[in-house]
């Protein structure tokens, strides 16, 4: 496979090693800044081709900020080539509220793309956790730094799409910094291969899965098929595992699933389903069924 030039190039920038930061920004209610990681490998867009910046995490904090009291964490990763930190990191506040919460968005990572494979390559899978947790280590470990007066543990994560793939792979692989230190994820049209439910740190973590009810114009049904295998082994490992239906809304994260999702992080009463039982009738048709 033939490796563009600018690729090859930021590896070799991360093998030599990381960079030291500069000074970190000073902290006051509701700014926003970035934190730049240039020695930490390509991200996924660096590979696509279509960001040849360095590895930037964007971060907010909240309207209620006080450098004398302790802030929970609400990362909200991009979806496609995880070229939108900045807009994700908007969002991440729109769906948390102006309170409470630092936001933050990363970058995606995955092994060496070849871009001839299917989705040109870009898909991330379980098989890239290792070169994720390198990169993410080196991210939480300055970002803590940088506030530091984030609690130890008890945060949330949430991906769409790529970055739902992205949540599943680490806590698949069981990534230590991670699970050490989220206790909340959340999974919008994407992570379906997430597995491990049965290890015993996943009984005290909280997830929700939505998925959407359609699938390009098709039943969804590949989509409630996976969504119900994951509450089915959440419930018999007891492992708190819920599921939101977008009904409509395909492969997309539609802004009115902000709400819900920043309630249910937040701990309040969301209407979600955490049975088999409780999906809705199954109207779909599978798409190999004779009419």
């Amino acid at each position: 496979m033939k490796t563009h030039l600018g690729v090859t190039l930021i590896w070799a920038v991360a093998i030599a090693g990381w960079t030291a930061p500069a000074a970190e920004p000073p902290l006051s209610p509701g700014k926003s800044f970035t934190l730049e990681f240039p020695g930490v490998g390509p991200t996924l867009a660096n590979q696509a081709g279509n960001d040849w910046s360095p590895a930037t995490m964007h971060v907010g904090l909240p309207a209620d900020y006080d450098a004398a009291k302790t802030y929970c964490l609400f990362v909200l990763l991009p979806s496609g080539d995880g070229r939108a930190v900045k807009k994700a990191a908007a969002r991440a506040r729109d769906i948390i509220g102006d309170d409470r919460y630092v936001v933050a968005s990363l970058p995606l990572f995955r092994r060496p793309v070849d871009r001839t494979a299917k989705y040109g390559g870009l898909h991330v899978g379980h098989d890239d956790a290792d070169v994720i947790t390198a990169a993410y280590g080196l991210m939480w470990d300055r970002l803590f730094e940088a506030v530091p007066n984030l609690a130890e543990d008890g945060h949330a994560i949430c991906g769409s799409s790529n970055g739902a793939h992205t949540i599943a792979a680490l806590v698949t692989a069981q990534d230590e910094k991670l699970l050490a230190r989220f206790d909340t994820f959340v999974l919008v049209e994407g992570g379906f291969f997430l597995s491990g439910m049965f290890r015993k740190p996943m009984l005290e973590k909280r997830f929700l899965l939505l998925y959407g009810g359609t699938r390009g114009g098709g039943s969804g049904w590949w989509e409630r098929t996976h969504a119900e295998l994951r509450v089915h082994e959440g419930d018999f490992y007891g492992v708190d595992f819920n599921v939101l239906e977008m009904q409509g809304a395909g492969h997309s994260f539609p802004r009115s699933f902000n709400e819900p999702i920043g309630r249910w992080v937040r701990g309040k009463p969301v209407d979600v389903i955490t049975s088999q039982d409780e999906f809705p009738r199954w109207s779909g048709t599978h798409p190999t069924a004779k009419e």
